[in-house]
């Protein structure tokens, strides 16, 4: 294992903690490809019992919910990411561990007061949401259990924020294993407890409040786990120091809130898109087509997130030369999965689909469209890994809000014109500013680096 770490990144270890470091990335690396591989396989067994189970509508209608799952880590505006890079950057240094703490623990207090407020106005709003129009569905059934329980489940996922504050602080230390770990007992709850109500044939609403709370479960389990491993306990913080610590976050954790919140507006609301143009029974089906695709992002995404933390203490401690070596090596990997993925996903895609969930999807452009907008995403993630984790979020900020102001009205525009294809058409062109970018300034981020003096 020592020569493996060799062989993929010569110079670590010739500097300082290069070695120790590459080995952290390559351990969680591994548990991240295993535990995603092992989540993905349940999510898609669950998405082909629950296809099965349900009409083409409630289907549509729970393609939607799980996508807007990866809405409720956003509420956060970017606070766990701030943290993140905060708890990194003291990586090593024993001293600064009370100092973590307290901000750790600063921020899971600060979560649970945003979490009541959100739960609140997600009851509010219920009443106020143009839910016909939203699901372009006239049908009153439709309606009434697609808004309870789109409003239960979110409430219920909105309850688990304040404990996804372990998950920054496992990033943080490196140990993305333990991550993996809770990933995969949170995709086997969620697979188990919707597929024992399918086989009772539980309806829509059972399925959605066991989805979302098994969530819950798994991420209060993470929560405790993580603490345990710290060795921490709770700390009683007074609000001057939650104030203090949190608004230390802010600056950062604005920009980061805004990219998060950005570009899960272009990735999560594509399927209420094509629900809203073109109705819930092909948002189904564009749903379908894009999990399918985005198996690539899981692949490419599960080796990529270790090196976060990784760039960020290599840059805290001026080693360069490995930060060169990760870059190099990270580019390699998304040219070689997404080239490869995307052709044999094009040519498999149909069947795969059919022999998956039993349905039919024959839209040849939507899919070659579809491996398109995945590319283009992977390229932009592997760049932005490494600016996140350096903290560069300016020009990016700048880029992908815009965007997605601009992508509902483009998408819906193009989908009115050109159906799927054109809803998916959109969300690739949302990220080309960044893909032209993003490369540039982390080109420009080495060469300032290496003037400073790092090697």
């Amino acid at each position: 294992m020592l020569r493996c770490r060799t062989l993929l990144f010569p110079q670590a270890q010739a500097t300082a903690g290069g070695g120790g470091r590459t080995w952290r990335v390559l351990i969680g690396s591994a548990s991240t490809v295993l535990s995603r591989f092992s989540a993905l396989a349940l999510g898609l067994l669950l998405t082909g019992i629950v296809a099965r189970h349900l009409s083409p509508e409630l289907f549509g209608l729970w393609a939607i919910l799980t996508f807007l799952v990866a809405v409720v880590p956003v509420l956060d505006i970017g606070i766990a990411l701030a943290l993140r890079n905060r708890l990194a950057r003291n990586y090593g240094d024993s001293s600064r561990d009370e100092e973590n703490r307290i901000c750790f623990f600063s921020v899971f207090y600060t979560y649970i007061g945003l979490a009541m407020v959100l739960v609140a106005a997600l009851w509010i709003l219920k009443g106020f949401i143009p839910w016909a129009a939203l699901f372009n569905t006239r049908d009153p059934g439709i309606i009434r259990v697609g808004s309870l329980g789109m409003t239960a489940a979110l409430s219920i996922l909105v309850a688990s924020l304040p404990f996804s504050v372990a998950t920054a602080g496992f990033f943080s230390y490196q140990q993305t294993h333990w991550n993996c770990m809770f990933e995969f007992v949170r995709s086997l709850a969620v697979t188990c407890s919707v597929a024992m109500l399918v086989f009772f044939q539980a309806r829509f609403l059972s399925l959605v409040l066991a989805f979302s709370t098994a969530m819950l479960a798994a991420s209060a389990v993470s929560f405790w786990f993580f603490l345990k491993k710290r060795r921490w306990k709770p700390a009683a913080v007074g609000p001057r120091s939650v104030m203090n610590n949190v608004t230390g976050l802010i600056r950062k954790s604005v920009q980061f809130g805004l990219m998060q919140l950005s570009a899960t507006v272009i990735f999560a609301t594509q399927s209420l898109v094509v629900a809203n143009v073109a109705g819930l029974k092909d948002a189904g089906e564009y749903a379908l087509v894009q999990k399918m695709f985005l198996v690539l992002n899981t692949l490419h995404f599960a080796v990529l997130a270790p090196l976060w933390s990784a760039y960020t203490e290599s840059v805290a401690s001026k080693d360069l030369a490995w930060v060169k070596k990760a870059l190099a090596w990270s580019v390699a990997y998304t040219v070689a999965v997404y080239t490869a993925g995307t052709i044999g996903l094009y040519v498999f895609g149909k069947p795969l689909i059919a022999l998956w969930t039993g349905k039919t999807v024959e839209n040849t452009l939507l899919y070659a469209l579809m491996g398109l907008w995945v590319f283009v995403n992977g390229w932009v993630n592997c760049f932005s890994v490494y600016l996140n984790g350096i903290g560069r979020l300016k020009i990016q900020t700048a880029l992908i809000v815009p965007a997605a102001a601009a992508y509902v009205p483009l998408a819906k525009f193009f989908g009115a014109g050109w159906g799927l294809p054109g809803v998916c058409l959109a969300s690739v062109i949302m990220f080309v500013p960044l893909a032209i970018s993003n490369p540039i300034q982390s080109m420009a981020s080495l060469r300032r680096q290496r003037a400073k003096g790092m090697q």
